[in-house]
């Protein structure tokens, strides 16, 4: 796969990654969520620790997912820069 390739898949990527993170129906999802792992937390008292270490492994993992879709657009833009300067220098 050539660089250009590589940056356009990136570029690609990021926009698609960018359409999900403004969707409606994942950002009421994932209000959804933060709503139900904070409603479980605030329902278990402080001795059930094994519970509470399971909503905190959750929500860093919803995090991660969050994380890594935003990670795939700030590439995209990356991407989409680095091809627009090779192409202005290629002309």
């Amino acid at each position: 796969m050539s660089d250009e390739t590589k940056l356009k898949k990136a570029i690609a990527d990021g926009k698609e990654a960018e359409r999900w993170l403004n969707h409606p129906l994942y950002k009421s999802v994932l209000v959804e969520i933060r709503a139900e792992l904070f409603d479980a937390c605030e329902k278990t008292k402080a001795d059930p620790v094994d519970l509470r270490e399971e909503i905190w492994r959750q929500n860093r993992a919803l995090n991660l997912i969050v994380r890594k879709i935003e990670r795939r657009v700030r590439d995209g833009d990356k991407a989409k820069t680095l091809l627009e300067k090779l192409m202005e220098k290629f002309k």
